[in-house]
C-alpha cells in the first residue's frame, strides 16, 4: 500500500476548497439559466404580442404586410435562438451539478475517513493508557506484598 504524501486534514481541506468552488460556479450557474429564462419569456412575450398586434391591425397593403412578416420571422428567430441558450445553459448546468455531486461525496468520504482514523487513534491511546494503569497497578501490587 503506498504511503500519503499529504496529511488527511490538508486532502480534506483541500477537497472542502473544490467543493466550496463548485458550490459557487453551481449557484452561478443556476442565475445564468435563470436570467436566460427570463429573456426567452420576455422574447416570447413580445412575439405573441408582436403576432396580436398584427391580428387586429387590419394591414392593408402589400408591404406593410412584408414588414410584419419580416419582423415576425425575426422574433420567431430570436425566440428560437434563445431556447437554444437556454438548453445549452442546461446542460451547463447539469455538468456543474454532477461536478459539484462528486466533489460532495469526495469530501463526504473524506469526513468518514477521518473520523474512522480518529476513533482508531482514540481506541489505541486508551488501549496505551489502561496497559499504563494496568502496569503501575501491577507493580504497586508486588510492592505492596514484596513489603508484607
Amino acid at each position: 500500500m503506498k504511503a500519503y504524501r499529504h496529511s488527511l486534514g490538508k486532502v480534506l481541506d483541500h477537497k472542502n476548497e473544490a467543493y466550496q468552488k463548485l458550490q459557487m460556479e453551481l449557484t452561478l450557474a443556476n442565475e445564468h439559466v435563470e436570467l436566460i429564462k427570463a429573456e426567452r419569456r420576455s422574447r416570447q412575450q413580445l412575439y405573441e404580442l408582436h403576432l396580436k398586434k398584427s391580428d387586429h391591425a387590419e394591414v392593408v397593403t402589400l408591404e406593410e404586410i412584408r414588414i410584419a412578416h419580416a419582423h415576425s420571422e425575426y422574433l420567431r428567430t430570436m425566440v428560437h435562438q434563445q431556447s437554444k441558450l437556454e438548453e445549452h445553459a442546461n446542460s451547463e448546468l447539469q455538468k456543474t451539478q454532477s461536478r459539484w455531486m462528486d466533489a460532495r461525496r469526495e469530501v463526504h468520504v473524506l469526513e468518514r475517513h477521518r473520523e474512522r482514523e480518529e476513533q482508531a487513534f482514540n481506541q489505541v491511546q486508551e488501549r496505551h493508557t489502561q496497559q499504563l494503569l494496568d502496569e503501575m497497578a501491577l507493580n504497586q501490587f508486588f510492592r505492596r506484598r514484596q513489603t508484607l
